[in-house]
Order: C-alpha cells, then sequence, then structure tokens
C-alpha cells in the first residue's frame, strides 16, 4: 500500500469537471455518467498534475507521448491575461493560449493529452532547450 495516506493527498477540480459535477443532478442519469466519463481523462491528469506540485505546476513541461509535442504554463509576459500556456514542438513554438488563473492554464495544457490517454509529465526535461537548437529540420532545401 502506498505510504501517503489518501486523506494527506489535497483534491484539484478541473472546472471542466466541476461544471459535469454539478449538471449531473439536473440530467438524465445515463447522460450524466457519459458526460462524467468524457472529463474523466482530464480531472486525472489534473489532478496527477496538480497535487504533483502542490498545486503549482508553473513552467512543469506536459508532453503527448508518441509525439514531439510540449505544453507548458507560465506567467504571461504580454499583459493579455495573468498566465500563459506555451506549446512547442521539435520545431520550436507553435502557440499560445492566454488565461486568468493558473487553474485554467494547466487544466488547457493537460486537455488535449488527457483526452487520448497518452499525458506525461517530465520536469525538468528540457525539451524547450532542444526544440529551440538549430536542427536540419530547419533548414530548407
Amino acid at each position: 500500500m502506498n505510504s501517503i495516506h489518501r486523506s494527506t493527498i489535497k483534491r484539484y477540480r478541473s472546472s471542466a469537471w466541476e461544471t459535469v459535477c454539478a449538471a449531473s443532478d439536473d440530467i438524465p442519469a445515463d447522460f450524466a455518467r457519459l458526460l462524467r466519463d468524457e472529463v474523466r481523462p482530464l480531472q486525472i491528469a489534473y489532478q496527477r498534475l496538480m497535487s504533483s506540485y502542490d498545486g503549482h505546476p508553473a513552467g512543469i513541461e506536459c508532453r503527448m507521448n508518441g509525439r514531439e509535442s510540449w505544453a507548458f504554463a507560465l506567467p504571461d509576459a504580454s499583459g493579455a491575461k495573468e498566465w500563459r500556456v506555451q506549446q512547442f514542438d521539435q520545431d520550436g513554438f507553435i502557440g499560445h493560449m492566454c488565461f486568468d488563473s493558473l487553474p485554467e492554464a494547466v487544466a488547457a495544457s493537460v486537455q488535449p493529452l488527457a483526452g487520448r490517454g497518452v499525458f506525461d509529465v517530465r520536469p525538468s526535461c528540457k525539451s524547450i532547450s532542444k526544440a529551440s537548437s538549430p536542427t536540419s529540420r530547419w533548414w530548407m532545401k
């Protein structure tokens, strides 16, 4: 058995999970179950990431297994919002999204990965350093 007692692990709930659970009382049970089943992978990935870093996983890379694609949440320097999710692949940056809170940003960074069941957290794996290094893929032929 795990040495950590379940009651000592803080629960973190994504807004998607909260919304589905709140709506479950007002809709048919089969449909509520379908919605919970759809959102559950996101909630599991969100809980895993948030609890692993005491609710503050800023800068922790989330990687899609089998695909060289990553995302991480960080403070937004542009001033558009408080937090940003930066996405990149082996060729460099591919996009970003801005959010009002870190929990929103974290949920957005794990959502595309969790739905496929291929979520992986890689602290300090320096993928961004590898992606920003010039490679033969960068050169036009």
